[in-house]
């Protein structure tokens, strides 16, 4: 459900929702929506707004090969990069095959076939406990179209009310910032972030979420990439809520204001001084 994947386009859904007896609701709430915003490109997807950098898996997908013998069927949030345990399972999900080592295609002949046509299988790893609590949050806003309810989970308590995507931001910002994700996979043999290295960042984020000051024994670098990727929020967050619980947990942590990449207001606002 990215560039580069052939879904069905959101445009279609009427079209796709006659042919199928299927209501249309049920293709327009699945379907991504590229929209431009002021300064930034947005997704429109699952009842709710997304950033569109590291969201979807795009051309490279994971399954749970357990849920895919259970049901049959393709879980939804799979999908998105900040689900990368099944709840239902507590294991990390598969992107690749275990015959060919190739990473799973959305245009595969079947759910549970890869594109080599073997069946999707291989050795499926236990999640750590925490990401999997993050996973059925996370499973459940996707579900509802709502934001995220976090109440009495120790450190991901500190998200309650932000919308899935302001909470997957914060996340991604104690796991290192999106630095992060690109050094994984720069350093993996693979040429995708794979499940396993997402699954890494965000069991990271959450240690270090549980104890906010417990970030400090990070090296300079990861206090760095947090500042940046909070300060960004703070700019790019998708709904005012998630915009300003980004500014608070920066002040709480005594962290600088500063986003080295920021970027004019508008496309020529330099044009207003000439």
């Amino acid at each position: 459900m990215a560039h580069g994947r052939r879904h069905i386009p959101f445009e279609g859904a009427a079209a796709f929702s006659q042919l199928t007896g299927v209501p249309q609701a049920w293709f327009e709430h699945r379907l991504p929506r590229w929209l431009d915003r002021d300064r930034w490109r947005e997704i429109e997807l699952f009842g709710q707004a997304w950033r569109d950098d590291w969201t979807l898996r795009g051309t490279h997908q994971q399954v749970c090969t357990l849920c895919l013998s259970e049901q049959g069927f393709a879980r939804a949030e799979w999908d998105l990069n900040a689900y990368a345990a099944c709840h239902l399972h507590g294991t990390i999900l598969l992107d690749h095959c275990g015959y060919c080592g190739r990473g799973i295609s959305p245009d595969r002949p079947a759910v549970d076939i890869c594109s080599c046509g073997h069946y999707i299988a291989a050795e499926m790893m236990p999640a750590d406990s925490a990401v999997v609590r993050w996973s059925a949050m996370c499973a459940d806003a996707v579900g509802a179209g709502a934001g995220i309810c976090a109440t009495d989970l120790g450190g991901l308590s500190l998200l309650q009310g932000l919308s899935a995507d302001g909470a997957y931001r914060v996340l991604l910002a104690f796991g290192g910032g999106q630095p992060a994700l690109r050094g994984r996979v720069l350093n993996s043999v693979e040429s995708w972030l794979t499940s396993a290295a997402m699954h890494e960042v965000l069991a990271t984020a959450i240690r270090r979420m549980a104890e906010p000051t417990g970030f400090m024994w990070g090296s300079r670098s990861e206090v760095q990439r947090c500042t940046s990727s909070l300060a960004e929020q703070q700019l790019r967050g998708v709904t005012p809520f998630d915009r300003t619980a980004a500014g608070h947990l920066r002040n709480a942590m005594g962290l600088p204001a500063r986003w080295r990449n920021r970027r004019p207001a508008f496309h020529h606002q330099l044009d207003l001084f000439t």
